[in-house]
């Protein structure tokens, strides 16, 4: 929540959904890349990509992981005000314009 309120601008509640979605990506994200699959798929991804196997949930969690920050880099997109950034994503969008 910390990383939360730093990278968001907010905290969450424990009980919030959209916090619990992403503690769930974040937990099954981490463990799938400590996994000997995952550490092989990163040194040969072009190959393995043939292979059927537990290795593809990775790029998939990666794809919801990314998704999740693109909703809030739009949500924040629509309210930002440059001349106050809310938090690491206000600071980001307000450099990208420039």
């Amino acid at each position: 929540n910390v990383i939360c309120s730093i990278v968001f601008g907010r905290r969450f509640p424990y009980d919030d959904p959209e916090f619990l979605e992403l503690l769930g990506l974040m937990n099954e994200t981490f463990r799938e890349m400590s996994t000997p699959w995952a550490q092989l798929y990163d040194t040969a991804e072009s190959l393995l990509w043939l292979v059927p196997g537990p290795h593809l949930r990775v790029p998939r969690l990666l794809a919801r992981m990314r998704s999740f920050v693109a909703r809030r880099v739009r949500e924040n997109a629509r309210s930002l005000d440059p001349q106050s950034p809310r938090d690491f994503i206000d600071a980001f969008l307000i450099q990208m314009d420039k």
